[in-house]
């Protein structure tokens, strides 16, 4: 009898100790650092279930640590993730960690949806959005310092933030183009960007269009070549690490481009009166008129081309 004792009881030491094993298998150990970005608050459960009983609640914005997280992932109004237990003001529990993010971008700081916009395979979209600082909205001329471009996916909502950049398209191969704009009077920089879809949308400069204009207390110095020259104007259009110089002469109506290699300039195109000479400039070239005439800048060769 004893022996038929011994042996449930080992039986049943060795059951508990296999169920113990499978519990925290289930479970893989981690400490790291969370914002909350569900609004107005996470609830904080008291076991890893939506319907297990609320045991206190993180505000927005505020950092959780993550001490484990389930190896089994869940499923959330349609939202997949995975319960991870905190540790949130000396309080304990499990929260929903698609609701958890690593950074707290701007994104989330914003509420209202001006435009979404697809790709061209609709496989990704921006959205852009406002915020409320201030009193000031972002409107569809992207003229607002409260615009915030968001790219997103099916799968991610978050894959990218831009700040202060203004896009203008997409391209065939669902790469977003881009503007971003300064100015404070006498300088104006405009720099041209393509957010590589393959490179998870981070910025690839295209060109850059600078505009320095004449004044008695200038923002910023011309370039090297023309300090000391009296200058109407100097327009520097650059692609990859090529550049035009269009330059209007203080007392003159003449228009120059010129071009700069090893420290000498280079003109090579004239326009007699000013009034006859209009530039436009779009992230993949720079054309220019002359009366009816169309002329683009050939940044490989140095030179104009008439179409």
């Amino acid at each position: 009898m004893k022996v038929l004792y011994w042996i449930i009881f080992a039986i049943s030491t060795l059951f508990n100790i296999i169920c113990k094993e499978k519990v925290e298998s289930k479970v893989e150990k981690e400490s790291e650092h969370f914002y909350n970005i569900a609004k107005p608050n996470l609830n904080i459960r008291k076991e890893p279930n939506e319907n297990s009983l609320k045991i206190g609640s993180v505000e927005f914005g505020k950092i959780v640590t993550v001490i484990s997280k389930e190896k089994i992932p869940a499923k959330i109004n349609n939202t997949n993730g995975f319960w991870v237990k905190i540790e949130y003001k000396g309080l304990t529990g499990w929260v929903f960690d698609s609701f958890l993010s690593k950074e707290l971008h701007s994104f989330y700081l914003v509420d209202k949806i001006i435009k979404t916009e697809k790709s061209p395979s609709n496989s990704y979209f921006y959205l852009l959005k406002s915020i409320d600082a201030y009193e000031e909205k972002c409107d569809e001329e992207f003229n607002s310092n409260y615009c915030f471009f968001v790219i997103s996916d099916e799968k991610n909502l978050h894959t990218q933030v831009f700040e202060k950049t203004y896009p203008l398209y997409w391209d065939k191969n669902d790469n977003l183009i881009g503007i971003s704009k300064y100015s404070d009077g006498d300088y104006i920089q405009i720099d041209y960007y393509r957010f590589n879809k393959l490179n998870k949308f981070q910025k690839e400069e295209l060109s850059t269009y600078t505009y320095y204009l004449k004044s008695s207390n200038p923002t910023h110095s011309l370039p090297d070549e023309y300090n000391g020259y009296n200058l109407k104007s100097l327009i520097k259009v650059c692609k990859d690490s090529s550049c035009f110089y269009i330059i209007k002469f203080t007392n003159s109506t003449e228009v120059v481009i010129e071009y700069i290699k090893n420290g000498t300039r280079h003109s090579i195109f004239k326009v007699e009166n000013d009034d006859d000479f209009t530039l436009e400039t779009n992230p993949e070239n720079a054309i220019f008129y002359k009366s009816n005439k169309k002329f683009e800048l050939d940044f490989i060769n140095n030179r104009i081309k008439e179409f």
